[in-house]
C-alpha cells in the first residue's frame, strides 16, 4: 500500500483504531492523519512540530513526559528525546502496537488506555513534569477535553507545562469551509474531520478557569496548517 491512499474510513469513535490498519506499518504520519491531500507530511514540517513543542515545554534532561492521546508513538519519541522519560497514552490498540515496537525504550514506555479514565486514575503521577497532547484535544466532546484539562493540574502535581498542539481554529474556520451556512453546525462536533474548533481567547478563557496561565502560539507561516490552527502552552499557576 506504500505510495497510494489507504480507503476512507468515517470519522467517529473507531476511527483511529480502524484507519491506521489500512497504513503501511512504517507510514508513521499517515496512520495519525499528520497529512496533506492524504499525502503524509514531509520531515520539515514535523521538525517544526518538534521544535515547537520541545520550546514550549522547555523540555530538559530531568524532565518527564506524559503524552495524552500519543497514538503511534513517533512524535513522542521525538518530543521526549531529551528527556529523562515519557509514557505514552492512547486507546488505539493498532497504534499503540506500533509505538511499542518500533519506539518503545528503556525510557519511553507506551500504554493501551483510555485516556480520560487514566488521567483520572493515573499511574505513579508524581513523577511527570511536563505534558503534551498533540492534535488530539479537538476530537473529545467539550465537556471531556475540559475534564482532561482539570485533571492534570489536579492529579499531577509536578506537571508546570501542557503544551496542546493543532487546536482548530475557530476565528479562521469560514475560510476552511466554503459555504459557512455548512460549517455552523459542525464547529462543535468532535467526531467530524476536524473535530471541535476552538477561539483563542475562549481557550485562555477555559483554561484560567482550570487553574492554568495560558499562553496561544502560532506556527511560522510556513508550516502547512498555520492558517486554520492555534497551539496553547498552559502553564501552572
Amino acid at each position: 500500500m506504500t505510495g497510494d491512499k489507504p480507503p476512507f474510513v468515517p470519522y467517529g469513535a473507531d476511527f483511529y483504531k480502524e484507519h491506521p490498519k489500512l497504513c503501511d506499518p512504517k507510514d508513521y504520519w499517515g496512520q495519525v492523519k499528520r497529512s496533506v491531500g492524504g499525502r503524509p507530511v514531509d520531515a520539515a514540517q514535523i521538525q517544526l512540530i518538534v521544535d515547537a513543542a520541545v520550546g514550549a515545554l522547555d523540555v530538559n534532561s530531568d524532565d518527564v513526559l506524559l503524552d495524552i492521546c500519543c497514538g503511534n508513538g513517533a512524535l513522542t519519541s521525538q518530543v521526549a528525546a531529551g528527556c529523562a522519560g515519557a509514557v505514552g497514552i492512547d486507546f488505539s490498540e493498532p497504534l499503540i502496537r506500533v509505538a511499542q515496537a518500533d519506539f518503545e525504550t528503556d525510557r519511553h514506555r507506551y500504554v493501551l488506555t483510555d485516556a480520560l479514565s487514566w488521567l483520572q486514575a493515573p499511574v505513579d503521577p508524581e513523577a511527570f513534569t511536563i505534558a503534551l497532547c498533540y492534535g488530539s484535544l479537538s476530537y473529545l466532546p467539550r465537556a471531556a477535553a475540559e475534564e482532561a484539562i482539570a485533571n492534570v493540574h489536579r492529579n499531577f502535581p509536578n506537571i508546570r507545562r501542557l503544551f496542546l498542539g493543532n487546536l482548530p481554529n475557530r476565528e479562521t474556520s469560514s475560510e476552511y469551509y466554503a459555504d459557512r451556512h455548512e460549517a455552523v453546525g459542525r464547529l462543535d462536533q468532535h467526531d467530524t474531520q476536524i473535530g471541535v474548533w476552538y477561539a483563542p481567547e475562549e481557550f485562555v478563557r477555559l483554561g484560567e478557569n482550570l487553574g492554568w496561565s495560558v499562553e496561544i502560539k502560532f506556527m511560522p507561516d510556513h508550516f502547512f496548517a498555520r492558517k486554520y490552527r492555534f497551539d496553547a502552552l498552559l502553564h501552572r499557576r
